[in-house]
């Protein structure tokens, strides 16, 4: 066998390896995919949700939006998680109430919350490709308001951005939209009183400007830090 055949033998091993593999991952999607909407159970809705946290970059970003459609729709829960507890980062609880105008709580309303990692970054590729990729996050969940208007997520506290915009670090952020029957749509960035950022008047007055809560992290009983965010919709 000739250098240009084991080229040629060794590349289609490849290649086929790589096919193999793209293959077990969709048959794992389409068997979760399967199992959450003929018998929807926490366990499985999980399962297809961290395997875009932990296996972001093996899957394509088709699988991935598909992953996240899916989930959007069977999101009946007023609580969800973001990450798995292997995740980097301060583990933070936010929960709170959606309210109207009137402080009437707004109930089976859709919110999905997504933010970046303890690094500052939405995605793996963020840092290589040198842009943020909000728009398929690692990091994100999907819930639904209970018949009081709370809800709750769990997760870990963002890093601010790498880069500076306009010579400023940004505040760490985590960005909330919610939608509701007769309601206009709220897209909001919850940011942290205590942030490094947030000393800047800059940010306060943008905050402020924008209507963007800003929220103070707590301990509990047992010591694990949350905070409170109330929302409010228009109609």
């Amino acid at each position: 066998m000739n250098t240009r055949q084991l080229t040629y033998l060794l590349f289609g091993a490849m290649c086929l390896s790589f096919v193999a593999y793209s293959q077990q991952w969709d048959m794992k999607i389409k068997a979760l995919s399967t199992q959450l909407t003929n018998h929807p159970t926490y366990p499985v809705y999980d399962s297809l949700h961290f395997l875009v946290t932990e296996h972001y970059l093996q899957l394509t970003p088709q699988e991935r939006s598909g992953i996240r459609t899916l989930l959007e729709k069977q999101a009946k829960s007023s609580s969800v998680t973001l990450c798995t507890r292997k995740e980097k980062g301060s583990k933070i609880t936010i929960k709170g109430r959606l309210l109207d105008v009137h402080q009437k709580p707004i109930s089976r309303a859709g919110l999905y919350i997504f933010h970046a990692d303890n690094k500052g970054y939405y995605a793996p590729t963020d840092s290589a490709l040198k842009k943020m990729n909000e728009a398929d996050p690692r990091l994100f969940g999907f819930l639904t308001t209970d018949e009081l208007g709370n809800y709750s997520f769990q997760t870990v506290r963002p890093a601010s951005y790498p880069n500076k915009f306009n010579g400023r670090f940004i505040p760490q952020h985590i960005h909330i939209n919610c939608t509701a029957t007769g309601y206009k749509n709220l897209n909001i960035q919850m940011v942290f009183e205590d942030a490094p950022a947030m000393k800047d008047t800059y940010w306060q007055e943008w905050a402020k400007k924008q209507k963007y809560p800003v929220v103070r992290l707590h301990y509990d009983k047992d010591n694990r830090l949350y905070g409170i965010c109330d929302l409010t919709l228009n109609r």
